[in-house]
């Protein structure tokens, strides 16, 4: 069971690395994307230069330092696309392989069989927007030449083990870490993107003070504000209104409402207690998000991941597992876990 962690920077590459990641993802948003589309459409679903690399000459730097270290590294090309971008997505695509990446994760149905067309030297895995729910789908992407998927986000452990269970050789990957979206991707029609700093209006909904402070506190690369305001920016965490007369209706209306407006905090969702599951099931892959997250944090989650499946070395019975992982959380993070956050 390998870790698959974000990158948004050249300088990050080597630090990810060294602090445990066996595969890294990106993305490149670059200036001709941003010029055409703007932040309303990004080719990957994180909009945003501190979520992505600015062009693929550092994809190109990015591949090179993976590449000294045997790490590989896959590009993210993971959005549904509207017909007329069909031809610049094929465009970065082509300049992906040419810099050498090991893998194309996609979710476009017709981006996949270009991709198959052109018969590149590379790998495609299929992203979670491809709505991956049972043993079925899988083998429908591997027909069509995919050799790595990763699973929903909304499967339980024992779902995942019954897929894992009857998915042959297809390398399966799951999330571990981070931004539990409460949406299911593949059919989610909100705005992935929506930047506060760019959009005024959004102020009265987001606290962006503090932020601001801390850029003053801390100078340097400034697109981490960026990265924070992101993080609290997109459309399914904006603040909703619901009248008393429509949570009084009934109660289940009430349920069903407040599961959909719930006021949570899905993006530092824990799955490293599911890591003992998981390994029986022989994934192959835990995935850490968050490409537009600090690169301290990236690091810290990194070496949580890693350090957690370390534990499973010592062959633990379940019950000490998880107790040691919510030690090694309470060392890494300096707080205790939340099991109201727990991924799975």
């Amino acid at each position: 069971m390998k870790i698959l962690a974000p990158i948004s920077k050249v300088y990050e590459v080597e630090d990810v690395i060294k602090a445990g990641a066996d595969e890294i993802y990106c993305g490149v948003y670059t200036k001709e994307w941003r010029r055409i589309y703007t932040s309303l459409a990004s080719p990957n679903r994180r909009a945003g230069r501190s979520a992505n690399l600015d062009d693929f000459k550092e994809l190109c730097r990015v591949v090179t330092l993976a590449h000294s270290h045997k790490t590989p590294v896959s590009f993210t090309i993971n959005e549904f696309y509207s017909e007329e971008q069909y031809d610049l997505v094929m465009d970065n695509i082509r300049q992906a392989v040419d810099a050498g990446v090991d893998a194309l994760t996609v979710v476009d149905i017709n981006v996949l069989l270009m991709v198959k067309e052109r018969q590149y030297n590379t790998k495609i895995h299929m992203g979670t927007g491809g709505t991956t729910f049972n043993s079925q789908t899988v083998a429908f992407y591997k027909d069509l030449g995919v050799s790595r998927v990763i699973l929903d986000r909304q499967l339980s452990i024992e779902e995942i083990g019954l897929i894992a269970s009857k998915s042959g050789d297809t390398e399966l990957a799951v999330f571990a870490l981070n931004q539990k979206c409460h949406n299911i991707d593949g059919f989610c029609t909100f705005q992935h993107g929506l930047m506060a700093a760019k959009y005024p209006f959004l102020s009265n909904s987001l606290n962006i003070k503090p932020l601001k402070r801390l850029l003053d506190l801390y100078p340097g690369d400034a697109t981490w504000m960026e990265a924070a305001i992101f993080r609290k920016a997109l459309g399914c965490c904006l603040d909703y209104e619901i009248s008393e007369g429509e949570l009084e209706s009934s109660p289940e209306k009430r349920a069903e409402l407040l599961r959909f407006f719930y006021v949570g905090n899905f993006l530092d969702r824990c799955g490293a207690c599911a890591l003992y599951d998981l390994d029986k099931f022989k994934i192959g892959f835990v995935k850490i998000v968050g490409r537009e997250d600090l690169t301290a944090k990236k690091i810290r989650d990194i070496k949580f991941i890693r350090g957690s499946k370390d534990l499973l070395k010592e062959n633990p019975e379940k019950p000490v597992f998880i107790e040691k992982v919510k030690a090694l959380y309470k060392d890494i993070y300096s707080g205790n876990c939340n099991s109201s956050f727990c991924y799975y």
